[in-house]
């Protein structure tokens, strides 16, 4: 796994993928036995996530920022 190294980098590889955003959430994960988590140890908490922003969830959890990279507070 390819490891981002700063925001403008975030940026630049999301126009890749032609969808455009203004607001990106950050939640982490941890491992296990000194092990990062695997794509599929990811793929029910990503679910959590979608299912909170399409629900208008509580996004509490989650740190927001919007496309220069400042911080987006829910209030």
């Amino acid at each position: 796994m390819e490891e981002l190294q700063d925001f403008p980098t975030l940026v630049a590889e999301s126009e890749q993928m032609g969808e455009p955003w203004d607001l990106v959430l950050i939640a982490a994960l941890s491992g296990e036995d000194g092990n990062m988590p695997t794509s599929e140890d990811a793929e029910e908490p990503l679910k959590v996530m979608a299912n909170d922003v399409v629900t208008g969830g509580d996004l509490s959890a989650y740190l927001a920022f919007n496309r220069e990279g400042k911080p987006v507070v829910f209030g």
